[in-house]
């Protein structure tokens, strides 16, 4: 049984070698998915050369995540300067790796209008951890779905463990939005996003409804070294668990 799992990766050095060689190592493990995390300013820092997508072209599926409030990027929105700044980066990227979905949370949406006329189709939004003022419901998702009819969803298991520590409600998530599904967000909570070979919060697994989309795992496992065993553990357990049905 075939698993499409690859990883978020990002880089906050100024040395290009750094983050092709943390694209080599998530290559070396799968070449069915990668996501570029450029979820704060600081991320931005890394030079992308022609060896850098190069190595992102590999891979059969794409995404980038775009910048998200937190303590770095305190109040950013979409649009605003700042905000607008980091997207002409992103768009620069974009148009060499043509990734499948540009990733947004929906708390820091000013306009939704502003984004679809900017990325049509490729829009993707995430439902929201239970930290979040915005986009963790059925409801709240409904609402950004109706303002860009066109966008995609990222199905994120993490934070749907956040909202409710049964997982019940993954199934009414992905019935809900099941067809605007392209890619799922896999990570262990642990403090915040952790991997499944540390913690065995195997539950958050339960999310996956099927293996037909990518995965991308955002537990830091290729910064730590731990891709492979995380990798192999995700894959064991799923394996185990659309093999009996379930």
């Amino acid at each position: 049984m075939h698993i499409k799992l690859g990883f978020a990766i990002s880089n906050t050095t100024e040395k290009s070698e750094d983050l092709t060689r943390k694209i080599e190592n998530a290559l070396n493990i799968s070449d069915e998915a990668i996501e570029l995390s450029l979820t704060r300013d600081t991320k931005f820092n890394q030079p992308f050369t022609q060896e850098t997508f190069d190595l992102l072209n590999k891979f059969k599926y794409k995404s980038i995540h775009a910048p998200v409030r937190d303590s770095n990027l305190n109040g950013i929105n979409y649009p605003s300067k700042l905000g607008n700044t980091l997207l002409d980066i992103i768009d620069t990227i974009a148009k060499n790796i043509n990734p499948t979905a540009i990733l947004f949370h929906p708390d820091v949406v000013e306009s939704f209008d502003y984004l679809n006329s900017r990325y049509g189709s490729t829009l993707a939004f995430e439902n929201m951890d239970i930290t979040k003022s915005f986009g963790k419901t059925l409801v709240e998702l409904e609402e950004v779905f109706k303002k860009s009819p066109q966008a995609k969803w990222v199905f994120d298991i993490n934070h749907i463990y956040t909202n409710d520590k049964s997982m019940k409600s993954a199934k009414e998530f992905y019935d809900a939005f099941k067809d605007r599904v392209t890619h799922y967000h896999v990570s262990s909570l642990g403090k915040a996003h952790d991997c499944f070979y540390n913690t065995h919060e195997d539950i958050i697994l339960e999310g996956i409804q099927n293996l037909d989309m990518p995965m991308i795992h955002e537990g830091n496992a290729i910064d730590r070294g731990m891709g492979l065993e995380e990798f192999r553990y995700i894959e064991g357990y799923l394996q185990k668990k659309f093999r009996h049905g379930n």
